[in-house]
C-alpha cells in the first residue's frame, strides 16, 4: 500500500494548468484570528472565491488557485502578506521563483 503526501497529489495535479498557486497554511486553534489574518492577504479573490480558499486552507492547510495570466498569479501573490501562508508558483507544470515584496516575518 502506497501513501502519497497530500502537497506531491496537488503539486501533481496542478501541473496540468499554466498558471498556478499552490498555498500552504498553518492553521491555528483561533479560526477567527486565522481569518483576519488570512483575508487581506487574498483581497485579489472575489468574495465568493475568498471564502472558499480560506476554508480550504484552515481545513486542509493547502489551497489552489488557478489563474488566467501571470499578471493576476503575481496580483495574489503580491498580496501575500503573512509567514503562515506560503505560495508556490507553477507556470505550465514547472514550479518558479518570484520575490515577494512586502513579506511579513515573525518577529522574535
Amino acid at each position: 500500500m502506497v501513501v502519497p503526501a497530500l502537497h506531491d497529489l496537488v503539486r501533481a495535479a496542478v501541473a496540468r494548468d499554466p498558471w498556478v498557486l499552490l498555498l500552504e497554511f498553518r492553521p491555528s486553534d483561533d479560526e477567527l484570528a486565522d481569518w483576519m489574518l488570512l483575508s487581506p492577504s487574498l483581497l485579489a479573490l472575489d468574495p465568493s472565491a475568498r471564502s472558499q480558499l480560506m476554508r480550504d486552507l484552515r481545513r486542509y492547510g493547502l489551497g489552489v488557485v488557478l489563474c488566467a495570466s501571470e499578471e493576476e498569479a503575481r496580483r495574489l501573490l503580491d498580496g501575500i502578506r503573512t509567514w503562515r501562508l506560503r505560495a508556490e508558483v507553477f507556470v505550465e507544470g514547472r514550479q518558479v521563483s518570484w520575490p515577494r515584496p512586502g513579506r511579513t516575518r515573525r518577529r522574535a
